[in-house]
């Protein structure tokens, strides 16, 4: 997710929480998805949301360390060219 998703993701989470603090009823609102459809979705589903995420940018952070120290520990050109920088990334 790009940080403009992120921080409407933020907003939104904020908003249902201050809406939920001062009314009975449980906040909701229309999500518009990539494919331009529409999804009804709660404060608990935009948190799982953004929970996911962080969990997959760390996946990525973690695989660029990954990298990071197999390309340190190369001391030739072949063992550069051997690192498979394609594989391990989250999906």
């Amino acid at each position: 997710a790009n940080d403009h998703t992120k921080q409407k993701l933020g907003h939104a989470i904020q908003l249902g929480k201050q809406y939920n603090a001062a009314n009975s009823d449980t906040w909701s609102t229309q999500w518009k998805l990539a494919d331009n459809g529409f999804v009804s979705v709660t404060v608990s589903d935009l948190q799982a949301i953004f929970s996911l995420i962080g969990q997959q940018e760390q996946a990525a952070y973690n695989r660029e360390a990954e990298l990071q120290t197999e390309i340190d520990a190369a001391s030739t050109i072949e063992e550069l060219k051997a690192i498979d920088t394609e594989s391990g990334w989250p999906a």
